[in-house]
C-alpha cells in the first residue's frame, strides 16, 4: 500500500470515528434533553389532595388517597405518572394526555396543566356550580393574627372553623382555607379556587402592585403598623413610619408582594348625618358629599367592629366622616349613645306620595325659619303665631340645603295645612324639616320619641282600650320605632320611619289623655330578647291562634323564637288542637268553623267572617298572579312538568280548582294552588294569598253580621275555601275565615280582653312575646 492510499484510509477512519462521534452525542443530547423537567410552577400534591377532596370525596377510600397523603407537604409535586393514575380513575374514557412535554412518568406536572384537566374535573362532578374562582389579595393568616392579639371570634364561619382553625383575612372577607400556599402568599392579588365559602388553592397570582385602601391604623411600631380591617387585627412589616400616623384612615401600597409605604387621611368633619343615597352623603352644615368606592366604616367605641352604611345613624352626631379628593372614604363611629329623637317622612294626603309639590304650615306659637345662606351658614327668620307659610322647589329657603320649622315653645306646634288626615289637617310636635329633591319637597318631622308615641298610639289602638292595653301598645309602638332609629328604614330621604302603615301610623288620629298617660307611664321602656331589640309585631284580631314570622318569606337569619304560634285564649292548647296540628286540613276546618268561648276574642267582629264571590273572573285573577309576580318573582311559582318554576304568566284559562296546599303553624294558609287549564300556578306567603283571592269588589262579612268593604287584601289568611263549581270549572267561591291582621306577634284585641281580666301590660306581653325582657333605654335598667 503506497503512502498516498495509507493517506486516504486515515483520512476516511478519521471521518467514519467524527461521524460515530457525532451520532453518539446526537442521541445523548437527545436523551439529555428529554430529561429535562418542563417549565413553570408544578402542582403540589397537597393541592391536588384539596382539590380532588373537594370535588370527589370518595377518593379518599382510594389507594390513590394514600399516596396523595404521604406526598402532601410542602414541596412534594406530583408527577405525569400520578396524573395517569388521576385520570384514569376520574375520567377513564376522556383522559387528557400531554405526551409532547411529558416525556417520562416522573416529571413534574405544570400547575397550568393540573388546572386545565380540573377544570374538565369541574364539569363532570361540580354539577352544582360550588367550585368557582375568586380574585382575592391575602393580608394575614392565623399566625399574624394570633401575634396581634386578635381572637378569631368574629371570624368563624362554620364549626369546622373550631377544628382546623384555618381562618385568614383578605381585602374582602374573612375566610377558612385549606392549602398552606396561602400562607406565603402575601400583599399580592391571586386567583383562588373556591368551594361554598372555602378557599381551597391558589390557581395562580397576579404580579401587580397592590393598594389596600381606607384601612384603620391601630398603632405604628418601630417595625410595623397594627391595622384593623373586617373584624380583625394583624401586623404589616412597615417600618419608618411616624407616630402622628396612629389611629388614622391610611391607604398601605405593595409592590411585589412587598409593603412599601403608607398614606394617612387626615381631613376629617363632623356633623349631623341627614340622609345617606345613591353613593351620596348629606351632612348637616357641610352639604352632599359623595362617597369613594373603596368607602369603610369603623366603629371604634367598646369592641371595635366592621360596620355597614345601614348601622350609621341617621339625624346624629355619633361619624367623623374622613375627606380625600372630595370624598368620603371613611366614617369613624365614635359612640352610641340613648337616642331621643325620631325622624318621621311625612307623607303627602292620603299616603298618596312620599314627596310634596308644595307645603304649607304655620305655628301656635312664634317659630323660627332657619336654613342655609351663599356662605353655608345657618342664618334665621322669626315669625309670629299663626303666620303661614307656603313651600315649593323655587323657594329662597331651599337654596342651599334643607330648611327647618322650629316653634319657640317646647310645646308648640306646627301645623301642615296643605295635608289632610283623618283628623285635618295634622298638627306635629317637634321640628319641621323640609329638603330638596329633583321629583318634590321631602317634609320631615324630627321629634322627640315618647312624643312621638303620643300620636302612634291612639293611631293603633283605641283610646277607650283599659290602660294595660295602651301600656302594652306604648311598649310594642316604643320597641318597633327604636330599631328603626337604630337601622334606619329610609336613609335616602333621612328618616327612620314613615307615617303610614308601612311602619306605624302616626298622627292620623289626634292625640289623646288616656294612650299618653299610657305612654308616659312606660316612658323608656324597651322588649329585648337577649341583648337584641325583639320585632315587636303586632295586628288587630286573632281568630283564636297566632302564628311566626316564617310567613313573611323574608330569608332573615334573625331569631324570632320568641314569637311562638299558640292558641290566644285562657284554655290554651289540647292535644287535638295545637298549632302544629291546624297545619292539618281537616283539623282547620273543624277549627274555624267553631266558636270556643275560651278565646279572648270570641266575641269580636272579627272573630269570625266570611267573604263570597258570586262570579269569579278569570282575568281579574291573572292580573292580580301577574301583579305580585312582579313584586317577587319567587313567589308567585309555574307548574312546568312535576316542579314548580318562577316564570312569567301569560294565561290563565278557566280555573278547574283552587286548593290549600300547604298552611303554617297556627293554620294560617301559606301555600295556595290554582289550577288553570292554560297553567297551574302556586302562590306563597300569605299576603299574596290575600291579595290575589281578593276580587276587590265583594265584601266581607262579620260574625256581627256587619259588612265591610275590603278592596285590597282579605282579613286574614286563616281561612277555608268552598269553591262553588260548574261542571269542572270553579265559577265562585266561599271562604270562611277569622282574625284580622299577619297573626305575629301581639294580638290588639286580644291585649284588650287580657286587660279587663286584670293582667299587666307585662303579663300581655309576656304573653305573646316568650322569654323576652324589659329595659328602659334611658335609664339603663338591667332587663327585668
Amino acid at each position: 500500500m503506497n503512502k498516498t492510499e495509507r493517506i486516504w484510509i486515515k483520512k476516511i477512519v478519521i471521518m467514519i470515528g467524527v461521524l460515530v462521534i457525532g451520532i453518539w452525542l446526537l442521541l445523548h443530547m437527545t436523551d439529555m434533553i428529554g430529561n429535562q423537567q418542563p417549565e413553570g410552577e408544578y402542582i403540589t400534591a397537597e393541592d391536588v389532595k384539596i382539590l380532588l377532596t373537594a370535588l370527589y370525596p370518595d377518593i379518599e377510600t382510594m389507594e390513590l388517597y394514600t399516596s396523595l397523603s404521604e406526598n402532601a407537604v410542602e414541596g412534594n409535586y406530583i408527577t405525569y405518572g400520578m396524573y395517569q393514575k388521576i385520570s384514569t380513575i376520574l375520567v377513564p374514557e376522556q383522559e387528557i394526555m400531554f405526551s409532547d412535554i411529558y416525556r417520562k412518568a416522573t416529571y413534574y406536572m405544570t400547575k397550568e396543566d393540573w388546572y386545565i384537566f380540573f377544570d374538565k374535573l369541574c364539569l363532570l362532578y361540580d354539577k352544582d356550580g360550588r367550585v368557582r374562582e375568586e380574585i382575592i389579595t391575602v393580608l394575614a393568616t392565623d399566625e399574624v393574627l394570633s401575634e396581634a392579639g386578635h381572637s378569631t371570634e368574629n371570624a368563624v364561619i362554620t364549626e369546622e372553623n373550631e377544628k382546623d382553625n384555618k381562618i385568614l383575612v383578605a381585602d374582602k372577607e374573612i375566610y377558612r382555607y385549606e392549602s398552606s400556599s396561602f400562607e406565603q402568599t402575601l400583599y399580592q392579588p391571586l386567583t383562588a379556587v373556591v368551594k361554598d365559602d372555602v378557599l381551597l388553592t391558589i390557581k395562580y397570582v397576579n404580579d401587580a402592585d397592590y393598594q389596600l385602601s381606607n384601612v384603620w391604623v391601630m398603632e405604628v411600631e418601630e417595625a410595623s403598623i397594627r391595622c384593623f380591617w373586617r373584624n380583625a387585627e394583624f401586623y404589616i412589616p412597615l417600618a419608618n413610619q411616624s407616630m402622628e400616623n396612629r389611629e388614622q384612615i391610611a391607604d398601605v401600597f405593595f409592590k411585589e408582594g412587598k409593603p412599601q409605604n403608607m398614606k394617612s387621611k387626615v381631613e376629617k368633619v363632623n356633623g349631623k348625618l341627614l340622609a345617606i343615597r345613591d353613593g351620596v352623603m348629606e351632612i348637616e352644615g357641610v352639604g352632599s358629599i359623595p362617597v369613594d368606592d373603596h368607602f369603610k366604616i369603623y366603629k371604634l367605641y367598646g369592641t371595635m367592629e366592621s360596620y355597614y352604611t345601614s348601622n350609621l345613624r341617621i339625624g346624629y352626631h355619633f361619624t367623623d366622616f374622613v375627606i380625600e379628593d372630595g370624598k368620603i372614604c371613611a366614617c369613624l363611629v365614635t359612640r352610641d349613645e340613648a337616642m331621643e329623637n325620631i325622624r318621621v317622612l311625612i307623607q303627602g294626603s292620603n299616603y298618596q306620595s312620599k314627596l310634596h309639590e308644595k307645603v304649607t304650615l304655620y305655628a301656635d306659637c312664634a317659630y323660627e325659619i332657619r336654613y342655609y345662606n351663599a356662605q353655608n351658614q345657618m342664618v334665621s327668620e322669626k315669625k309670629g303665631v299663626d303666620f303661614e307659610i307656603a313651600i315649593d322647589q323655587q323657594s329662597q329657603y331651599l337654596e342651599n340645603g334643607r330648611m327647618y320649622i322650629v316653634p319657640e315653645a317646647l310645646t308648640g306646634k306646627v301645623t301642615i295645612s296643605s295635608i289632610l288626615r283623618s283628623q285635618g289637617s295634622p298638627s306635629y310636635r317637634g321640628i319641621i324639616e323640609i329638603g330638596k329633591t329633583d321629583e318634590g319637597l321631602v317634609v320631615i318631622n324630627e321629634v322627640l320619641l315618647e312624643e312621638y308615641l303620643y300620636a302612634v298610639v291612639p293611631s293603633e289602638m283605641p283610646a277607650s282600650y283599659p290602660l294595660e292595653a295602651l301600656k302594652s301598645q306604648a311598649i310594642c309602638a316604643r320597641t318597633y320605632a327604636y330599631r328603626s332609629m337604630i337601622k334606619a328604614g329610609l336613609p335616602q330621604y333621612g328618616a327612620h320611619v314613615d307615617d303610614s302603615t308601612s311602619y306605624q301610623v302616626y298622627n292620623n288620629t289626634a292625640e289623646h289623655a288616656e294612650t299618653t298617660k299610657a305612654v308616659k307611664e312606660t316612658a323608656g321602656e324597651l322588649l329585648y330578647a337577649g341583648d337584641g331589640l325583639i320585632g315587636a309585631y303586632y295586628y288587630s284580631t286573632s281568630c283564636g291562634y297566632g302564628t311566626n314570622a316564617t310567613i313573611w318569606k323574608s330569608g332573615s337569619t334573625e331569631d324570632l323564637s320568641y314569637l311562638v304560634p299558640k292558641r290566644i285564649g285562657s284554655a290554651g292548647d289540647t292535644e287535638e288542637v295545637n298549632a302544629i296540628s291546624l297545619q292539618e286540613e281537616e283539623t282547620f276546618v273543624q277549627f274555624i268553623k267553631h266558636i270556643d268561648t275560651s278565646d279572648y276574642e270570641s266575641a269580636e267582629g272579627w272573630y269570625r267572617w266570611s267573604y263570597i264571590v258570586e262570579s269569579l273572573e278569570e282575568e281579574v285573577i291573572l292580573q292580580k298572579l301577574q301583579n305580585r309576580y312582579e313584586v317577587n318573582e319567587k313567589l308567585i311559582l309555574t307548574l312546568n312538568g312535576i316542579d314548580y318554576i318562577s316564570q312569567p304568566i301569560e294565561k290563565l284559562g278557566k280555573i278547574k280548582n283552587i286548593e290549600v296546599t300547604r298552611r303554617g303553624e297556627g293554620g294560617i294558609i301559606d301555600e295556595l294552588v290554582i289550577e288553570g287549564e292554560e297553567a297551574t300556578v302556586k302562590v306563597i306567603s300569605e299576603h299574596n294569598v290575600r291579595y290575589v283571592l281578593n276580587n276587590g269588589v265583594a265584601e266581607v262579612v262579620r260574625q256581627d253580621g256587619s259588612h265591610v268593604a275590603m278592596p285590597t287584601l282579605l282579613p286574614s289568611a286563616f281561612f277555608v275555601i268552598e269553591p262553588v263549581k260548574d261542571g269542572n270549572c270553579v265559577v265562585g267561591y266561599q271562604l270562611i275565615g277569622g282574625g284580622f291582621g299577619h297573626g305575629v306577634g301581639m294580638s290588639q284585641n286580644a291585649a284588650r280582653a287580657m286587660a279587663v281580666k286584670g293582667m299587666t301590660s307585662r303579663d300581655i306581653l309576656q304573653f305573646f312575646y316568650h322569654g323576652s325582657k324589659m329595659k328602659n333605654i334611658y335609664d339603663a335598667k338591667t332587663p327585668e
